[in-house]
């Protein structure tokens, strides 16, 4: 299956199919034709919270702990990124209103589209970011979403400048963004958020990412967390002073995606 990884192992992956997904050769086929091209996203409480969360020894936790977490919550674990999943869509039509993927229905016997949020059809349909990513640390690997709101952040540029960028650069709207793997092989702290509904109750491996950070405060605290704290933390081997510090031990290269 098409993805960019560091390594040079095959995998055999389940692909999540989105409820509503359409394939690869409609995803962000809609472009505004008025209005803004898409929510501009500042700077905001949420954002501190989220970067101060970072520094919260008690929610520090590593992949296989997330993984086998029996109850909701917001987590933050340091991770590798080691996979652009170029099998799933890098983003969604959504509704202008309200940011819910877009459906298609039969309407007097026209295909129209429609939210199923708003129950009707949009006036404005955008693309929004929804880049899967395979991470790991010395315990295991996951998949981690990275969504709209984030990803404007890291990548300074809406899904649809990333989308008309693509089509001048390649030609090809349909493509995956030579600036999403500016974060391949890249070392970060994540908050995730593990969901009851879908990571617990459906047993889902798919984590969404409400912040990551690669600031050398956050990454230099969690790791001598990590250095303090190798038992807490489940590692898999045990790790020393001088060693590398970038937490990236081989494990299974099976990310699931359900």
């Amino acid at each position: 299956m098409a993805s960019r990884k560091n390594t040079s192992s095959s995998t055999d992956k389940r692909i999540l199919i989105s409820e509503g997904k359409k394939p690869a050769t409609e995803c962000c086929s809609i472009v505004p034709t008025q209005g803004p091209s898409q929510t501009q996203y500042s700077e905001g409480s949420h954002q501190t919270g989220s970067r101060n969360s970072l520094m919260d020894p008690t929610i520090r936790r590593s992949l296989l702990q997330i993984r086998q977490a029996n109850e909701p919550g917001k987590y933050t674990v340091l991770a590798t990124v080691n996979e652009i999943l170029e099998d799933n869509n890098w983003c969604y039509n959504a509704c202008s209103k309200c940011s819910k993927q877009i459906r298609h229905i039969i309407q007097n016997g026209i295909e129209v589209h429609y939210c199923p949020k708003c129950l009707e059809s949009p006036n404005l349909i955008v693309p929004r970011y929804k880049v899967q990513i395979g991470v790991m640390d010395s315990t295991g690997t996951a998949c981690f979403v990275l969504f709209d709101k984030e990803a404007f952040r890291k990548f300074n540029k809406t899904a649809l400048e990333m989308r008309e960028q693509l089509l001048q650069v390649a030609g090809d709207e349909f493509g995956y963004p030579e600036d999403l793997y500016q974060i391949l092989n890249k070392q970060f702290v994540f908050l995730v958020e593990v969901s009851q509904r879908f990571n617990i109750e459906l047993n889902r491996d798919n984590y969404g990412i409400l912040f990551m950070s690669d600031l050398d405060e956050h990454l230099e605290d969690f790791r001598k967390f990590v250095m303090e704290n190798q038992a807490l933390l489940q590692l898999s081997s045990p790790l020393h002073d001088g060693e590398n510090k970038e937490i990236m031990a081989v494990a299974s290269d099976n990310v699931r995606i359900n």
